[in-house]
């Protein structure tokens, strides 16, 4: 999932009745978790929640706290140990719709899609304008291929609050599987505006650029996916693909060979619409640039990682008939790739 409200909370002190009040020492630590949380000291904080919690274990918003930071650590079962702690000591706690909309989150990465979406709908019956929520429930209904509820709730939350990043994001997917790449463009750039740290984001907009041909461009995001997060296998998957279309052919080599050891199904896993893997934009790009030897030259190394020989073969053949300056280096390709 890629959007949390990871608010600070300390708008919970304002407890309801149902709610043990904290004593003073119980209250001294938790202001200091706060302060810390502003500072983005996680641990300092996360230590003193647990002295709030420890101290009285009624104290609602420690358990709001603690599993948002818990979130960030991807602590995910602990997390969800705590959302589900503050909404049986405290369910109508102001705030209370992010602990939904955060539960819902966790849900969505556990796989429990209709847990997840229950959730979502919770805050937002809580509160209706929340845009986080509508955000967050539209990229469920967009994986499950919800298309037109999903695109409703992007628009939801945008108009809502138009600094919802995530939004954006999502509304840009949906329009480039629709074939609207000016609109999904102008949407990723202004995902990417709000949110500079969206990883997500980059990548899709890496995809739309891969498939209008601007490979420069399309680098560029890659690199600043794998800038953000260096484990992102497809991100390097799919910066290899662009490597070795842009005549990049030993680094490209590299960034194949690393994501295939990490993940070899990566390349044609099968995708709901309105996801698409790289398999399909490679042969996206091929098809629309059916002259340029670079792709079928792309194709059959990846080929060749899969063990696909005979297929392979026929791709660097193609090559070859397109330009056969390449012969050298499709040589040297096949040699590196047996190593």
């Amino acid at each position: 999932m890629r959007q949390i409200a990871l608010a600070c909370l300390a708008g919970l002190l304002l407890l309801s009745s149902v709610v043990a009040q904290p004593t003073q020492s119980a209250k001294d630590h938790f202001d200091k978790a706060v302060a810390y949380m502003k500072e983005r000291k996680f641990d300092l904080a996360l230590n003193e929640l647990n002295l709030v919690i420890q101290i009285n274990p009624r104290f609602a918003p420690a358990y709001g706290l603690r599993g948002n930071l818990r979130f960030v650590k991807q602590e995910f079962d602990l997390a969800l140990d705590d959302y589900n702690k503050i909404i049986e000591l405290a369910p109508n706690i102001p705030g209370i719709h992010q602990i939904y909309n955060n539960r819902g989150v966790i849900m969505a990465l556990k796989g429990d899609i209709p847990a997840a979406i229950r959730d979502f709908d919770r805050a937002i019956a809580i509160k209706p304008d929340y845009a986080e929520a509508y955000s967050s429930r539209g990229f469920q209904k967009q994986d499950a291929g919800n298309l037109n509820e999903a695109l409703a709730d992007f628009n939801k939350a945008i108009s809502l609050n138009p600094a919802t990043s995530g939004a954006y994001e999502g509304r840009g997917i949906i329009r480039t599987y629709g074939g609207d790449l000016i609109g999904a463009l102008a949407d990723f750039n202004k995902s990417i505006e709000l949110n500079p740290s969206n990883i997500a984001a980059y990548a899709d907009r890496a995809s739309l650029e891969f498939k209008k041909g601007d490979l420069d461009a399309a680098l560029a995001d890659f690199n600043k996916v794998l800038e953000l997060m260096p484990t992102h296998t497809e991100a390097q998957l799919e910066r290899g693909l662009v490597r070795l279309l842009k005549g990049q052919v030993t680094e490209g080599l590299a960034d194949l060979k690393n994501s295939f050891a990490a993940d070899p199904a990566a390349f044609d896993r099968t995708r709901k619409p309105p996801y698409v893997n790289p398999a399909f934009e490679l042969d996206q790009f091929i098809n629309a640039n059916l002259r340029n030897p670079r792709g079928y030259e792309a194709r059959g190394i990846v080929r060749l990682i899969q063990g696909k020989a005979e297929e392979a073969e026929k791709d660097f053949q193609k090559t070859l008939s397109l330009n056969r300056a390449l012969k050298a280096e499709i040589e040297m390709l096949k040699t590196k790739v047996s190593k």
